[in-house]
Parts: C-alpha cells; structure tokens; sequence
C-alpha cells in the first residue's frame, strides 16, 4: 500500500516529520517497508522561465528556448513544442543526473554540453519521464506559474510516499483514511475524515435498475447509483497526482474517481456504461457452463460455474470482485454511467482471482474481508466527486440490496484482565480517549469499558482484541520485561520422527548439510529433470503421453531404469494439484523433490564450488484413486563436482566410485550387510543403471532383497544444463521404508589381534564387467582370510584398449587366530586372481 503524505496530511492533520510518521506506524503494527522521495536525485533541476524562443538556424524541428533560472539566462536546443514564453519550466544545467527516455532499461545519465546541429546547449527543459516522475515523454513539464524562478524543483515539486506492508486482517488499512485515522490517533491530531453523512437519499434522475442476488452468502450487499450528463475527459491535476503517487495510472475522469475511492475508503467500486447493460438489469450469479467474458485487460476468459459474475438480462458484464467486462467500460462516448458499490464473499474473490490469475487492486481489497457497511458510504463519496470535478450529475441511491444487515456488538473490556494481560496499569480515560480517537464507541461500566468496534473493524471480536488495540497505540515499550510463567510441554517422539532423527545423524556424520525443502512445486521444475530433447514431451506431463512414456521405458531405461522410475522418480505420474495454489511455481504436491534440491544446489553454488553436500528426508506425494495422497519417504542427495583435496590450494574431483562409497557407509550405518559375511552374499546389490535423469555408465540403482530401494549417479548433462550448472552434479535418491525395515540393529564385533596384510591389485576388464562382480568374485574366493574389498582407482586410456578399464582394488587379509605369513596370503591371492581370469578374462596390469 503505497500513501502519499500530502495526502496523509490532509486527513490526519499533522506536521510530523515523514520519518517520525513511519516510524510511529510501524511502532504501531503497520510496518513500513520504505519510504520514497521523489526528487532525491533532482540536485541542478530548478523550476526555469521560458523568456524567449528563436528558431534553430539548421533544423526545422529544433527551437532555442532562453531560460531565465534566478539572476542568469542561457539559450539552449529543444526539441519540443508544447511550451510558450512566459511558462515556468524544470530547467537541469550540465552536470545534472537525469533519466535517459531513450534507453531499453532504466538508466540515469549525466547531462553534458552537446553542440547540436551547429548550436552548443549546455543545459534542457525536462520532461516527466526525464525526472522520473511518469513514463510521459511527449512534451516539456509545465510548472505552475507562481512557483518562483531559480527554487530547487526538490523543495516545490518533490513528494514523499510511505510504502506498508499490511496484515491479512486489516483491510481498512489498505486505505488512505485507514491510515490516517491511525495517525492521528498516535500523534493526537484530528482527523479530517472525507465522509460527509447526508442522511437519506431518494433516487433523483428517473432512473431505476433491476437488481437481483441470487445469493445473499456470496454477495450480502449491493448498491448502484446513477449518473447523468457524464464528460469523460482527463481528471484534475490533484486527482491525477495523488493517483499517480499511490502507484495507480490515471485513465479518465470516471475511471480515475472510482480509483481514488477505493484509495481513499478502501472500497472498490465500478462503472458500468448504462446503454450497454441489456435489459435495465442487474443479475449477482454464479457463471453458467460455457459462458465468457473479455475482461478490461483485452483477455479472453472462460468462467467455470461457481465463478461469481455481475451480468445484465443477457451475459456477465464483470467478475464479481475482480474486474470488470470490456464490453460494458467507460468510454468518450458515454452518457451515463451505473455506479456498482457492492460487499463480494471474500473466499469467493480469492479463489476466483488465483483461478484466473488475475490479481487486481479490487481483489486485494475484497479478499480480506470488507464491512457492507462501508458499500453506500463509498457511493455517496464517489457521486461527490463525480460532481465536483464536474464529471456528471448524479443520485446517492438507486438500488440497495442488503438482506441481511450486520451488526457490531459489543465488548467488555475489564481494566483487571488487561492488566493481567499487557502486566502494566493504564488510566482510564486514557485507554477511552485512545479507542474512541480509532473510531470505537465507548461506555463505562463498573471495573471496565463497554467498547463497541465501528464498522470497518471487524476484526475485534474479543476483549483480547481490545487490549491488543490499547497496547499498540499507547505503546509496546510501556509493557515491563518479564519471564514467561508456566512450564514447557513434553514431546513425544514419533516414530517418522526417529526415522528422520537416525538418517539425519547419519548424513551429517558424512559431512553433509540437511535442507528443508517446500513440498509444492510445479510441473515445469519437475519436468525439468527429464533431457529436453526426450520426444513427445509436454508441460502437462514430462514424458507426454502413456504410449510415449511406453517408448521411452523401453528404449531409454533398463529394468533397473524402469523401476527407479516407478518407485523412486514417478515423472510420468500425474501430480496431485492444489485447488487454491497462490503461485504457479508453487501448485502440485512433488513426486520428488529432485528438482528443488538442484535448484537449492545451483543456489548454494554461487557461493561455494567445493564441498556442496546436500540432502533432504521427507515425503513425496503420489496420487490414489479415492483416497489421500501416498506419501513414501525418501532421502534426497545431491552434491557438486568438487571436493577440497588434502591440500587447502587443490581439489579433487567427485566420481562414481566416491558416491558408491557414501551410499555403502549410509547403509552400514543403518544396520544393512554391504559386504559378504562368513561365505554370505550379502542383501545389498548394486547394479547399472540406465535412466534419462541420469547420465549413461555413470549410475546405478542399489537392489536390496531383489527390491530396487535407492539410485544415485551423475544428473544428464543435458538435465544439469536446464538447472543452470556448467560442471558435474551428483545425485541419490533412497526409498527410507524398506531400507528402514530390512535393517538390524548393529552389533560390535571384537577386532582381531593379529596385524591384517594388505594387497593392491589392479585388473585390465571389459567395461561391461561390473565392479561389484569382480568383489563379489573375489570375496568367494578369499573365503575366510580375505577380510575387506575396496575398490580405489578406475582407469581408461592408453596403454588401456578403449574397450576396456583398469581396476584398482586394495584387498586386506587376516584371520582371528594367527598372524597369517606371506606364503598363506599370496596362496589365496593367487587363487583370486586365476579365478578373476577364468571368469571375466582379467589380465593384471603392471
């Protein structure tokens, strides 16, 4: 809510610095989010006087202006026409900081002196755009002609405007006479209200309108004038400023009046052009199935039937509460106008306004609520204005429809409960003269007040909403600092929360950061997750079609592939959407939240480029035909390409076998078996993995009891690209239940007393021999002495064919009962080896 504060000033009375103004305000719960000074960058303008105008001896469409600005004169080059001799002008010398009107983007530039077509011109008359004042670049800025010549255009033109940022329950705060009345109540001015009480109104012009409400819950009230003899012509030049000031484009003398009211009241208003309502009525419905509306912003809308619509006898003519029809606007052609003042249900507004997407000033308003109350108070101002500005003639009242008036009752506020309450004692008198200084109507009563809220504050309710109003406007510093009484609440752990608890140790134990991410997203994040070039893509759904999700499963994925993507990225799923979404980045429940992590990663990457370990436990949410959304719980890894080297200068490189490494300690930290135990396969597989989010030979899935629980590996290149990175980024993702489930609690195993022996062995294998067949091979055959694998190294590149790799595996033997010599660990070596080379034709590489 942006407010003007000469026009603050003309209604709360008060010459209190700007500052202090805002300062007090937000001391009060309006908090300020800024206050702008127009005319701040305006050092070397000063208000000019045109005192000669020749003609440019090389150019037709130039002129040389003389401007007199205090004791001196200077003739400068312009090319603008819309000024006369004796007009006072915003007259900037050279040096001076202006706005550039020609350039793409906002830019200021300093004003030099210029030799144009012959003539040298040190100086130039502004126009509003050049100032910043308006986007206007038409013609020069006409000053009022009795500002004095040589005066800083700051100290005569310049306007100071308080930015808030206001609370959901006060809508008449989104008012100028909102705030005023709260500044006055602070600083004990009075308050110059604009809302004059004329008593009674009978309609006037012979004019009448039909007016019906089909139903009172969505629309309780609705009122309309007439107005005669309409000009639509421009507005005054006070109107157009304040207008302007407020962040609102003046567009005409009717328009802009039903604009100022809402400003000034807080009302929206509307008008309709009286010949193009059909039938002389007036319908409050819902919209019927197929109907539409072409709305003032030249859109085309389709309007779903609980849409709430003001129609005519034939079709809706306006959005209820959101905007208007084209067909039925102002234009210079009217004659008469319909004045509609009315009270829409605010759920109504909100859900039709974010349905549409279409936000406008009168949604605002109407979304927090307004008092039918202020409907005809608003109208009767608006046809006030109308007439003084000589726009038209109008009546007060020509329909009113209110079923069901609402009524304020009243409060009991005792001094013993506020007391209690705020911890300090307030007089009496002072707490009546602060409430009735905001409008409420207070009576006495033994041991306290009888205090009745005025219409606009439908908010109090309660004796506690009283004393709120009594602490904030006598002060919040007044309230003594003291200790909260009473205990704490126990908390009983649940059992996700231990779940989260133990994953959570886990991953920070391996030098991760936790993130808490929205569980909202949209269907274009997700989809971002699949390579752009994938065919039959769609915004609808990623993969397109379920026959084009069908190829891609069967070209683009292996089995491991295929069940990652039914388990763990469900991309071809189709998400469950809100009904009432505020953003259109924000609108489904994610089936993975994948996509906000790379984007958290990306963020995170602009600050660091070592050492991004990141992860996330909770839901992703899937759709169930007549249910709640199932909710599986994943943890959701991510890191960045590099990590810091043992030298503090240097980096090493993330890779397959490094993520391999932290998803084995992960799930040896949870109690699963990742390696062979006395002869025993263990339960954990890792497999290839072949998924579009992943790029090819640099990812697998891990198999656990012959189901696919996690994948991990290295995002698409392609994929990283739409999320912005240039470099490697790494991902996993583990389905907890199952992992959670099949877990043992951990057990202590005494370590040997005999020192182990350790063997490097490095194998030249076909790179469609996996790693983890060659461990397992080897831990079959190592039997008993042969205590841990651990694959080190990988390597591709000459002397090496390009149809094969070289293994590193650091081996480690020992027993519980000896000291095992060499000639018992290369007896067993040996073995290992010939059985690598039987089996998988491995060729040691020396």
């Amino acid at each position: 809510m942006r407010v003007p504060v000469e026009w603050l000033r003309s209604l709360a009375l008060t010459d209190a610095p700007t500052d202090e103004i805002a300062e007090r305000l937000t001391s009060a719960g309006f908090e300020v989010e800024a206050v702008h000074r127009t005319g701040e960058s305006w050092d070397g303008v000063v208000v000019g006087e045109v005192v000669a105008i020749a003609e440019h001896p090389n150019a037709d469409r130039l002129n040389l202006p003389t401007v007199r600005y205090g004791d001196e004169e200077l003739q400068v080059v312009c090319g603008a026409w819309n000024f006369k001799v004796g007009d006072k002008i915003p007259f900037a010398l050279a040096g001076t900081v202006l706005w550039d009107p020609y350039a793409p983007e906002p830019t200021r530039r300093t004003l030099k002196p210029t030799r144009v077509r012959g003539v040298v011109s040190a100086g130039m008359l502004c126009s509003p755009k050049e100032l910043g004042l308006s986007e206007s670049h038409e013609g020069i800025l006409i000053l009022n002609p009795s500002l004095t010549v040589g005066a800083p255009l700051a100290d005569v033109l310049g306007e100071e405007v308080i930015h808030f940022e206001l609370k959901a329950n006060r809508p008449d705060a989104l008012s100028v006479l909102g705030i005023a009345r709260e500044t006055a109540a602070l600083f004990n001015t009075p308050l110059q209200s604009p809302i004059r009480d004329n008593g009674p109104q009978v309609p006037a012009l012979g004019l009448q309108v039909d007016v019906e409400v089909t139903d009172p819950q969505l629309c309780s009230r609705y009122a309309a004038a007439f107005v005669t003899d309409v000009q639509v012509t421009e507005s005054p030049d006070w109107m157009r400023k304040r207008l302007e000031l407020a962040g609102m484009r003046p567009i005409n003398s009717i328009v802009d009046v039903t604009n100022y009211v809402m400003l000034e009241l807080g009302q929206p208003l509307h008008a309709f052009d009286w010949a193009k309502i059909s039938g002389g009525r007036i319908v409050v419905r819902p919209a019927r199935s197929g109907e539409r509306l072409v709305t003032l912003d030249g859109q085309d809308r389709e309007l779903q039937p609980d849409t709430l619509v003001v129609a005519d006898a034939e079709r809706p003519v306006a959005v209820a509460g959101v905007m208007g029809g084209a067909h039925s606007e102002v234009s210079d052609t009217t004659t008469t106008i319909l004045l509609e003042s009315a009270t829409f249900n605010q759920f109504s507004v909100r859900r039709t306004a974010h349905r549409l997407t279409l936000r406008s000033e009168a949604s605002r308003r109407f979304e927090k609520g307004l008092s039918p109350a202020l409907t005809t108070v608003a109208l009767r101002r608006c046809v006030e204005l109308i007439e003084e500005i000589g726009a038209g003639h109008g009546d007060r009242l020509s329909a009113d429809i209110y079923p069901a008036p609402d009524e304020r009752s009243p409060v009991h506020l005792e001094f013993s409960r506020l007391e209690q309450l705020l911890g300090v004692s307030y007089g009496r008198d002072e707490v009546r003269q602060v409430l009735e200084a905001i409008g409420f109507a207070v009576g006495q009563e033994d041991g306290g007040l009888v205090v009745t809220p005025p219409y606009w504050r439908r908010d109090v309710t309660h004796p506690t909403d009283v004393i709120e109003e009594v602490a904030r406007l006598l002060g919040y510093d007044r309230i003594p600092d003291t200790l909260p009484a009473g205990g704490m609440t126990d908390f009983v752990q649940g059992e996700l929360d231990m779940l989260d608890d133990d994953i959570v140790d886990v991953m920070v134990g391996l030098g991760f950061s936790q993130c808490l991410l929205y569980a909202l997203t949209s269907k274009a994040r997700m989809g971002r997750l699949l390579p752009p070039d994938l065919p039959e893509r769609n915004e609808e759904m990623p993969l397109g079609t379920p026959q084009a999700w069908q190829k891609v499963r069967a070209k683009a994925m292996n089995d491991a592939g295929r069940e990652v993507a039914d388990r763990l990225l469900p991309l071809h799923e189709k998400p469950v959407e809100l009904r009432n979404w505020l953003s259109a980045e924000e609108n489904v429940l994610r089936l993975t939240s994948l996509g906000t992590m790379l984007e958290t990663l990306r963020a995170n990457r602009r600050h660091l480029d070592r050492d991004l370990l990141l992860f996330e436990c909770g839901p992703s949410f899937r759709r169930r035909e007549g249910d709640q959304p199932a909710e599986p719980r994943l943890l959701t890894v991510a890191t960045g390409q590099w990590l810091t080297a043992t030298r503090w200068d240097d980096r090493t490189t993330v890779d397959l076998p490094y993520v391999k490494g932290l998803m084995d300690e992960l799930l040896s930290r949870l109690g699963l078996q990742v390696g062979m135990s006395s002869g025993h396969e263990p339960p954990v597989r890792h497999v290839p993995l072949i998924h579009p989010t992943f790029a090819e030979g640099e990812a697998a899935a891990i198999v656990l009891d012959g189901r696919t629980v996690a994948a991990y590996g290295r995002i698409n290149g392609s994929v990283a690209e739409t999320f912005d990175f240039k470099e490697s980024v790494w991902a996993a993702l583990v389905d907890l239940q199952p992992v959670i489930e099949a877990a043992s609690s951990p057990r202590f195993t005494a370590w040997s007393p005999y020192p182990p022996a350790r063997r490097d062995l490095a194998l030249v294998v076909s790179t469609d021999v996996a790693a983890e067949d060659l461990e397992l091979t080897m831990r079959r055959t190592g039997k008993q002495l042969l205590r841990d694998v651990r694959l080190f190294d990988e390597y591709r590149g000459p002397p090496v064919d390009k149809d094969k790799r070289s293994l590193a595996f650091a081996l480690t033997y020992g027993a519980d009962d000896r000291t095992l010599t060499d000639a018992d660990v290369d007896r067993v070596h040996e073995r290992v080896v010939r059985t690598l080379s039987k089996r998988f034709g491995a060729e040691l590489r020396t």
